[in-house]
């Protein structure tokens, strides 16, 4: 249903916009424990959508992701990806920096 609304949306940079408002939020210190892979993962299909015009799954947008971005966000995206297939672990908190370092990278890219 997102999808849909999404591409059928006559703004679509506006509603992208506000997914890279959130990310400034946690970038300002809110973040309210959200999943570390999620974010990273939302990053990617943020940009990808961005780049194509169309919103495809976290799979796919990770996969681009890899060979998009700069290849030192390769581990960190392949770990958020492996991590969220073993979805009966935490994501490592401790791995928060490198979040936040991401979405710094990413907004840097944002149009």
């Amino acid at each position: 249903m997102f999808h849909t609304y999404l591409t059928s949306h006559p703004n679509v940079n506006e509603i992208l916009n506000l997914l890279l408002k959130n990310s400034r939020r946690i970038l300002k210190g809110r973040f309210v424990g959200m999943d570390l892979s999620y974010t990273i993962l939302t990053q990617c299909r943020t940009h990808y959508t961005l780049e194509h015009g169309d919103v495809v799954s976290k799979a796919v947008a990770a996969e681009w992701a890899k060979q998009r971005f700069e290849p030192e966000w390769r581990p960190l995206i392949l770990r958020v990806w492996i991590g969220r297939q073993n979805s009966r672990e935490k994501t490592d908190f401790g791995n928060l920096n490198g979040t936040l370092d991401f979405i710094r990278y990413t907004l840097g890219k944002a149009p």
